[in-house]
């Protein structure tokens, strides 16, 4: 059967000590090619920024603000985090949950340690980039949700498309 046209093509264009397996791999790793994978590549996170497909799998989708959980999480990323039981949480894990003061606002912080008050189960959370601990403790309930990934540089893609 052979290479595909285009990839016979390309060999065709290549010195004769260039073809072959070597010389098919030398012309698909060109600049155009690699430019053609970070295109791929970016078309595929509009898809999953444009579609509802991580409420799929439960999840839901910040851009990170501020640089608290640098280096681990860098501002302009996207962090995709699900909600999870109390009891699924552990010292180490990076959460998302309601600002006391403004609860339209999500914080992202790890958990350094997890204490129980008044009969119910809180966090000791810090910025990974703070060098104390936040002056609250957060309640472990319905409102904390645990950061499955995150996606560098996604959150400016947000911003772009959410701007008018």
């Amino acid at each position: 059967m052979g290479p595909p046209r285009i990839a016979r093509q390309r060999l065709d264009r290549l010195r004769p000590e260039r073809r072959g397996v070597s010389g098919l791999l030398h012309a698909l790793l060109r600049p155009q090619a690699a430019s053609g994978a970070v295109l791929s590549a970016i078309l595929v996170m509009l898809v999953i920024l444009l579609t509802p497909l991580p409420e799929l799998f439960g999840w839901q989708l910040y851009a990170v603000e501020t640089g608290s959980m640098e280096p681990a999480i860098s501002v302009g990323s996207v962090v995709a985090v699900r909600p999870v039981p109390a009891e699924a949480l552990r010292v180490g894990d990076v959460i998302t949950f309601s600002d006391r003061t403004q609860p339209d606002v999500r914080v992202t912080h790890r958990i350094v340690a997890l204490e129980q008050s008044g009969g119910q189960q809180t966090a000791v959370t810090k910025g990974d980039a703070n060098n104390t601990t936040d002056s609250w403790s957060v309640p472990l309930g319905d409102n904390v949700a645990r950061v499955e990934l995150h996606v560098p540089y996604a959150g400016y893609v947000m911003y772009w498309l959410g701007s008018p």
